[in-house]
């Protein structure tokens, strides 16, 4: 948890989008969490622009009395904490009111996965967020990105993809971005039961994570 100076603004839920920024990575698949919180922006705000921090950008509105904040690091993948510290300074951020949303290599590709808490797996994004928070109990939606016997994954995950290529994610950040609704419209339970079973893709549930 943040111990920060008083004042900040109170919020319901901050969802955070793992990612590096500009044009380089935009369509790779280190970029989905981005991709997840850009869409939830379109979907759920009217705002014309992210407004810029010292090192992360944020849109923050409302929905069903909640008040929310989409939130993404622009401190590069691996400093995505240094970037919520930033956040915590103005927001009243902690491990109850986050959900990290990221690639994983541990799930099956194309599928979506959501869960509290766990290891963060080798996923330096998520190895530097529970090093901010100072704890892995925090909710978390994995878009996967996993193929057997995959190697070089650092070249992998950053591989810009072809608009074809992308468009195969196009099924998960619907999901996504659906039960991250639901998780703001109703509960948490119920956002975790969607995403788990409409992010199988054909009940095929044989990825672990």
């Amino acid at each position: 948890m943040f111990f920060f100076r008083p004042k900040r603004k109170r919020v319901d839920l901050i969802i955070v989008g793992l990612g590096n920024p500009g044009p380089r990575y935009a369509r790779s698949r280190h970029n989905l969490g981005f991709t997840v919180v850009d869409t939830l922006a379109r979907e759920w705000t009217r705002a014309a622009a992210w407004t810029t921090a010292s090192n992360y950008v944020y849109i923050s509105g409302s929905m069903a009395g909640k008040i929310f904040v989409l939130l993404k690091p622009m401190t590069f993948m691996n400093l995505s904490g240094k970037a919520l510290r930033g956040a915590g300074r103005k927001f009243d951020i902690n491990n109850e009111n986050i959900i990290v949303v990221h690639d994983d290599l541990d799930v099956a590709y194309g599928k979506v996965k959501m869960k509290y808490g766990g290891s963060p797996a080798g996923h330096k994004g998520v190895i530097s967020i529970a090093g901010a928070l100072g704890t892995e109990a925090f909710h978390r939606v994995k878009l996967g990105i996993g193929i057997e016997g995959i190697k070089g994954v650092e070249n992998y995950v950053l591989e810009q993809l072809s608009v074809d290529e992308w468009a195969e994610f196009g099924q998960a950040i619907d999901i996504a971005c659906n039960g991250l609704k639901l998780f703001i419209t109703g509960n948490p339970r119920d956002a975790i039961h969607f995403v788990n079973t409409y992010g199988r893709r054909m009940g095929d549930d044989s990825s672990a994570g």
